[in-house]
């Protein structure tokens, strides 16, 4: 993980991910988290991104 955003809302949080394959973050946060979260999954575009860390994977988004 990169990144951890807190919102306002204290039940929002957007994190950073860096990982092979979105399904990659998915698996490994849905089977620790299971049925206590609601996570939405992401591909960042890293052409157009500002401030993204160079990397050499490609990086996912999770929004909880």
């Amino acid at each position: 993980m990169h990144s951890f955003l807190p919102t306002r809302d204290p039940g929002t949080v957007f994190c950073l991910w860096e990982a092979q394959a979105v399904a990659a973050v998915r698996n490994l946060l849905d089977s620790a988290f299971g049925d206590t979260s609601r996570n939405e999954y992401f591909e960042v575009e890293p052409v157009h991104a500002f401030g993204f860390p160079v990397t050499t994977g490609a990086t996912a988004g999770a929004a909880s």
